[in-house]
């Protein structure tokens, strides 16, 4: 056992005095950031490092976790997995997070980019609510998960709930993207410029047959073929990957996705595909999507 860790099966250490809500805000992030460095095998992270992570300074991190008891090895770092379980157990009391909360979550930062830009500074739960198109209480339900965020009777600080928003979804830094695919849907999705907007650059792509693909934009990486998919990904540290192929050959390509390293899937084949429990996959069928849609307009007789 690591020294300065706690007990496997032990109870959370009792906090040293009460913790501020500022700083419990930021516990998400840090796990977030936690979680990914466990994922990538890394034992001891230092303050430095886990705030290129997290966007907060070294300083911040460190009065932050200072609260939950002694954990950093002097010289050395912070146990990686010891410091993740410890922080789980103050995180989860509020419960497991619902995924229409994490989805609405970007909904919300998209919103605030464009308020932003608009030069507002403080916006109230009313008004965020209807440019959203929800009710004031769910988006201040949805943010009671992550802290408390606001002030009462004033609102919120547009650029202070943008940023932790960016934080809590994890989308501080630039995540490097795989494409497989490079049919009419990939070409479609790699000229998408949306991509960048959010946090994301598709870095490297990937098709059977390589030669037979059209020229894609300028600036666009080249297209390689499939033997060389685990090679690259693991060169470029890739984590999450696009798969934009027929639904026969989604799964072989998940296999060496994962093989590779990969841990996140955005899958675009009309298929439900199967995963290790490490790796998380999303998957978008347009066809069910238009299929949604006809169904609710035929029951209100609008089709």
């Amino acid at each position: 056992m690591i020294p300065g860790s706690p007990a496997r099966g032990a109870p959370p250490p009792r906090p040293r005095g009460k913790i501020p809500k500022s700083a419990l805000a930021r516990l998400p992030a840090y796990a977030s950031a936690l979680q990914s460095l466990a994922e990538e095998g890394v034992r001891l992270v230092s303050p430095a490092e886990l705030a290129g992570w997290c966007g907060f300074s070294p300083a911040q991190i460190q009065k932050d976790l200072a609260h939950f008891g002694e954990l950093r090895l002097r010289g050395k770092g912070y146990p990686v997995q010891d410091l993740l379980e410890r922080l789980k157990k103050f995180i989860e009391p509020k419960g497991k997070i619902p995924e229409a909360t994490v989805n609405r979550l970007s909904t919300y930062g998209r919103i605030l980019n464009r308020i932003d830009r608009e030069g507002v500074r403080v916006i109230s739960s009313a008004e965020l609510a209807r440019r959203c198109g929800l009710n004031p209480a769910q988006i201040r339900k949805d943010l009671a998960y992550f802290g408390e965020f606001g002030v009462r009777g004033k609102g919120y600080d547009v650029k202070d709930l943008k940023e932790n928003l960016k934080k809590i979804l994890g989308v501080t830094r630039i995540w490097r993207v795989a494409l497989v695919g490079a049919g009419n849907l990939g070409s479609a999705l790699l000229s998408y410029k949306g991509f960048l907007a959010h946090g994301f650059t598709i870095d490297a792509v990937f098709d059977k047959d390589p030669e037979k693909v059209q020229a894609l934009k300028p600036g666009s990486p080249p297209v390689r073929p499939m033997d060389r998919l685990a090679q690259v990904i693991r060169e470029m540290d890739i984590r999450i990957a696009i798969v934009a192929v027929p639904s026969e050959n989604a799964q072989g390509v998940v296999g060496q996705l994962v093989e590779a390293g990969v841990t996140g899937i955005l899958n675009f084949a009309p298929i439900q595909l199967t995963a290790p429990p490490h790796v998380r996959v999303l998957n978008v069928d347009l066809g069910s999507e238009l299929e949604h849609l006809a169904y609710h307009l035929s029951k209100t007789g609008r089709g």
